[in-house]
């Protein structure tokens, strides 16, 4: 699962600069019951929530991740992923 994905490309880019994106749920830990996501893949499944492939010039702030529950083993997950040349500014805030 890819939440947002900004793939093949270069360029300018800006993920969430003011109001930011919302992936999931800012509360809950129960995924689909609290309003967020629950992932059912079994096996070894990729799940980047910002997932960037490409050489971007980019500002990534005010996103939120949270309440994605993956209920199988073997499942990863990241916040954000990037596979390519990423220049910018990432302002990330972690709640556990």
């Amino acid at each position: 699962m890819h939440g947002i994905a900004i793939v093949t490309g270069k360029g300018n880019v800006e993920v969430g600069t003011n109001t930011g994106n919302t992936i999931g749920s800012a509360t809950g830990v129960n995924g689909y019951t609290d309003g967020g996501i629950t992932i059912n893949a079994t096996g070894s499944v990729p799940n980047h929530m910002i997932f960037l492939s490409g050489s971007y010039t980019i500002p990534v702030k005010n996103n939120t991740i949270g309440n994605v529950l993956l209920t199988a083993a073997g499942n990863y997950f990241s916040g954000i992923y990037a596979s390519g040349t990423i220049t910018g500014n990432f302002f990330i805030s972690i709640t556990l």
